[in-house]
């Protein structure tokens, strides 16, 4: 049997999660977004900032395993944005307070800021249906 060649990996994955968190936020400051989507690019911010913090875990789990064990912490250090902003964000929606939470994903935009949004995902919307997504989920459950 050949060997499995894995084309995806966590840094890869984060990138596209970044690229479409820059979509969502760059969307959600848009004047004419409505308020029901305003609430699905919130549930899309936390669903995706899961994601990224479970690559995260992944990598740093993956450098720890060979002894890596500083440049882990440094790299979960440099990370710890991703966990934050989406407790932030998943409180406010817990609370159905989307201000709150739209101000907690306004916090992210220095660190989205280097990011480049191709156009084919500025003219698609990920987002749409993530507030259900997110209140389907089950407890304790990483991302959709």
């Amino acid at each position: 049997m050949g060997r499995v060649i894995r084309t995806e990996t966590a840094a890869r994955d984060r990138r596209q999660m970044l690229q479409g968190l820059g979509a969502a936020l760059a969307r959600a400051g848009d004047p004419s977004c409505a308020p029901e989507e305003q609430g699905d690019i919130l549930g899309f911010c936390v669903l995706s900032l899961a994601q990224v913090n479970h690559g995260v875990d992944k990598t740093a789990s993956a450098w720890e395993a060979r002894g890596y064990w500083l440049k882990a912490d440094k790299f979960r250090r440099e990370w710890a944005w991703a966990a934050e902003a989406a407790a932030g964000i998943e409180a406010s929606l817990n609370a159905r307070d989307l201000g709150r939470a739209a101000l907690a994903a306004a916090r992210m935009a220095p660190h989205l800021a280097s990011v480049k949004v191709p156009a084919r995902l500025s003219r698609s919307r990920p987002w749409h249906g993530a507030l259900q997504r997110y209140h389907d989920r089950p407890p304790g459950a990483p991302g959709a």
